[in-house]
């Protein structure tokens, strides 16, 4: 947990870095064992009498099936694509994701609440007549139906075990910057750091 200022001031939990470290060890290992399967199958292909057409295809179909993966390791050394995190502002909630970036004003914010199972999640739920935006992090990486959904139904959910934070406290930082906008001036700066640390957020 830290704070940033892109341009405003924020308090960023970043998603864990061993989630991060592993979707791109993930990656870079499905595109070398793509690069291996495919050099293995067009020589093959082309140094057999006739053309061994079968193992032409099968390098054509990994080609294809590495294209994604390849678009997203360019991304990730563009800048591009980038850990998550959750970004919370005087101005609002930010819910950075792989996929895309979800964005909600603090005005447009009815209640925070939190759903348990496996796949912890803490869910921001505004007023009907003020949705909150979803954007795609690039034109590969696009938010799936689910969430383009619940954005439609004014509602965001933050998967809270992706968090480098306990999800519980990240739940009772929202809820206490909702419910004490006087304090959300200190978000951005050492102060909030502080009360968020000290646990000064559960008494909300």
């Amino acid at each position: 947990m830290d704070t940033e200022d892109a341009g405003r001031r924020a308090l960023s939990v970043p998603f864990m870095r061993s989630l991060w470290v592993a979707l791109w060890l993930i990656i870079w290992g499905s595109l070398l064992g793509a690069a291996l399967l495919l050099a293995v199958s067009w020589t093959v292909a082309f140094t057999s009498s006739p053309l061994n057409v079968t193992a032409l295809l099968y390098g054509v179909v990994m080609v294809l099936a590495a294209l994604p993966l390849a678009a997203l390791a360019i991304d990730g050394l563009r800048g591009k694509a980038r850990r998550g995190e959750l970004v919370i502002s005087a101005e609002g909630i930010r819910y950075r994701t792989l996929a895309y970036d979800a964005w909600m004003e603090w005005a447009a914010l009815q209640s925070v609440s939190i759903v348990g199972g496996d796949s912890l999640r803490i869910v921001l739920m505004g007023y009907a007549n003020m949705t909150p935006s979803v954007q795609g992090r690039s034109w590969l990486m696009r938010p799936s139906k689910a969430v383009l959904a619940q954005a439609a139904e004014a509602t965001v959910g933050i998967r809270g075990v992706s968090l480098s934070v306990d999800p519980a406290l990240a739940f009772h930082t929202l809820r206490y910057y909702h419910a004490n906008p006087e304090a959300r001036a200190e978000l951005g700066t050492d102060a909030a750091v502080r009360r968020v640390r000290a646990g000064a957020v559960l008494t909300a």
